[in-house]
């Protein structure tokens, strides 16, 4: 079996916690009485492109989510096969999260999901096929909506300094807008950018490597059964 390392199912989910503060991103009205219209407007969109591209990455982020549960075929064939494998996978995540503390290494054994309670499946050309779909998503993404938040601040960059060297702004005017776009805006908008380096497609050996984890921490039996999942590279039955 191959080296087994930590899943990201059992951490903490991309940006489970992180709630972008529209409020610290406004423009604030001492800075609104004291530069151009068109600056203003410059920010304006600057600011809308950002919280777009926010918005849509925290959809990325959840379809990325799924990327456990695509192990398994979708289809009207066997549907009772795709649901017991996605409830094993959340049942995975609950277990994790009612046993935080725990996840640490010889921690006190807690209680864990029973075997006849799980119930997976492992089909490579299912996960691929999601793989490939999700990663056309990402690129789109930086194309479009990320590329025209990127192009909104180099405007915005580029009409400041512009509006200074125009003298359409005084000179403390222009530090306090400056401080307020790198100190405010740009610290706030790359605490979600840095999650974008996050959403890379694992290969399916990886996946399945995760769940071998998973499994042997999680579940009663769980080396044995990971054991059978290895055998078997399809699906793991109930017992």
């Amino acid at each position: 079996m191959p080296a087994l390392r930590k899943p990201p199912f059992l951490q903490p989910k991309l940006l489970q916690d992180f709630a972008l503060d529209d409020s610290k991103i406004c423009l604030p009205d001492s800075l609104k009485s004291i530069i151009p219209e068109q600056l203003r407007a410059s920010y304006g969109n600057c600011h809308r492109s950002g919280l777009r591209a926010f918005g849509v990455l925290k959809r990325l982020t959840e379809c990325h989510e799924g990327r456990f549960v695509a192990l398994c075929p979708r289809d009207n064939v066997d549907v009772e096969r795709w649901v017991m494998h996605s409830d094993t996978i959340s049942r995975f995540r609950e277990y994790y999260d009612e046993n935080r503390d725990a996840m640490v290494p010889n921690a006190a054994s807690k209680s864990r999901i029973p075997r006849r309670s799980v119930r997976l499946t492992v089909n490579q050309l299912a996960y691929d096929t999601w793989a490939k779909e999700f990663d056309g998503m990402l690129i789109e993404y930086f194309e479009t909506v990320y590329e025209l938040y990127r192009l909104a601040r180099v405007q915005f960059e580029k009409h400041m300094q512009l509006a200074r060297k125009e003298n359409w702004i005084s000179g403390s005017a222009y530090r306090d807008l400056l401080d307020f776009y790198w100190r405010i805006f740009q610290m706030e908008m790359s605490r979600w950018e840095e999650l974008i380096s996050s959403l890379g497609t694992p290969s399916y050996e990886e996946l399945v490597d995760e769940n071998y984890w998973a499994i042997q921490e999680c579940v009663e039996g769980g080396k044995q059964l990971a054991t059978e999942l290895a055998i078997r590279r399809t699906t793991i039955p109930s017992h």
